[in-house]
């Protein structure tokens, strides 16, 4: 017959707060950095659609409107934003210049065909709102920004 090992109710306390301690931390241990900045540089879409129009919600917070191009092709609606700046540092010693170059690019399948002539895009406190009615489209347009 095997021996019990009788265990003292502080080493079981303190074995309980370490693997809590593990589970609500897991990140440094298994070295996923690249796995939190990509969740949250994710962009949040969302898609509607009511009898006459689809509705595109996109948050994209801290985005000049400029630098976005939404366009449609076929039934696939893309939306891309690139922005290039420079980060300038000086001082007495040295002069440095980082170019940076921030984009991101979405394609969304649209369930229904629409009419791409008269499609509304508007950009207010990070939401990007697209509103497409439904029909038949003419042709495939680039969508001006317009904002609100």
């Amino acid at each position: 017959m095997s021996e019990l090992i009788l265990w003292k109710k502080q080493q079981i306390d303190k074995l309980k707060i370490d693997i809590a301690r593990l589970f609500r931390r897991p990140w440094p241990y298994f070295e996923t950095h690249f796995l939190i900045d990509k969740i949250a540089n994710e962009v949040r879409i969302k898609l509607f659609e009511t009898d006459n129009s689809l509705i595109v919600n996109v948050a994209l917070p801290e985005i000049n409107p400029l630098d976005l191009k939404v366009f449609v092709t076929g039934d696939v609606l893309t939306i891309n934003q690139k922005k290039r700046f420079d980060i300038i540092e000086e001082n007495n010693y040295f002069h440095k210049v980082e170019r940076k170059l921030r984009s991101f690019s979405r394609s969304i399948k649209l369930p229904c065909k629409i009419k791409v002539e008269e499609i509304e895009a508007t950009y207010s406190v990070g939401i990007l709102n697209i509103v497409m009615p439904k029909g038949e489209a003419e042709k495939d347009r680039d969508i001006k920004i317009k904002i609100k």
